[in-house]
């Protein structure tokens, strides 16, 4: 008999050495998992589209109280694989609460899942690119206090997560995107036209792609980005990220905390692209 949702993230939680045991008849959380320690997290499972005033009085609720949130989302609501979309509010809160990923849960072979979405970032423009991950593995859950710059959820708050790497930037998944990428030849011609017109005052050959193929231009524009020329070394690219980073990164830049957020992260998607592309 398959274990419902519930069963199956009760079973899961269960096997982790610092949990002492978790609990589903609740008012306050669809399941509460108890620490050895004292400490609790309370899991909201998210089936209908969620206001961001919702997510966050939960938070505010959760952390005055001293319990950390986990929000996983049913996948019938969230965008498809590789889906371009408007940056969401309520998508681009639960992406940040969770380290740039969204917890997600489906069903596959009549058994329950939960695997990792990331929000990646369009260059020069507020959409972003949604890229299915792994599945999560039960090894591990971390919960913290932590500072949220973003304005739909800035404040301290408890919060909880899988403490599973960075999918995202590891080179063989950029890789094999590329790959993907290159196998579909798709590609935004407007995204292009805005970058030629936002930064042809600033580099010469921004009106010249070096190549004549849609990812080609792409690429070109991932280099031009970080104002290096399209045959720089590894280590002059390194350079020059770290010197934009300095320019952009949230904890630094003289824009404001979102704008600067958006450009760091366009910076870092283009960087990575960059040695994916490389295969460095």
């Amino acid at each position: 008999m398959a274990l419902t949702l519930k069963d199956w993230l009760k079973l899961n939680f269960n096997q982790l050495m610092p949990v002492q045991g978790t609990a589903t008849h609740s008012q306050y959380a669809d399941l509460i998992v108890h620490f050895w320690t004292g400490h609790r997290i309370h899991i909201h499972l998210i089936d209908q589209t969620p206001t961001v005033r919702t997510l966050k009085k939960i938070l505010s609720d959760n952390t005055q109280v001293g319990v950390n949130t986990l929000f996983l989302v049913d996948v019938s609501i969230m965008p498809a694989d590789d889906k371009r979309i408007n940056n969401h509010d309520w998508l681009q809160a639960l992406h940040t609460l969770n380290n740039d990923r969204i917890y997600v849960y489906r069903t596959v072979d009549d058994e329950p899942e939960i695997f990792q979405i990331h929000l990646e970032p369009v260059l020069n423009s507020n959409d972003v690119k949604v890229w299915y991950g792994p599945a999560v593995k039960f090894d591990g859950l971390r919960h913290a206090r932590r500072t949220f710059k973003l304005r739909q959820i800035k404040g301290d708050w408890l919060v909880a997560d899988f403490g599973a790497p960075d999918f995202w930037r590891n080179m063989d998944f950029r890789a094999a995107r590329i790959q993907r990428e290159r196998a579909q030849a798709t590609f935004n011609w407007s995204q292009w036209r805005t970058f030629e017109t936002r930064y042809s005052t600033d580099y010469t050959d921004a009106q010249t792609p070096a190549h004549s193929t849609p990812i080609g231009d792409y690429l070109t524009a991932c280099y031009q980005l970080l104002q290096v020329e399209r045959n720089a070394s590894r280590e002059d690219v390194k350079k020059a990220f770290r010197k934009q980073a300095m320019l952009y990164h949230p904890d630094t830049s003289t824009l404001s905390t979102e704008e600067a957020d958006q450009r760091f992260k366009q910076l870092s998607a283009a960087y990575d692209y960059i040695k994916a592309s490389n295969g460095w």
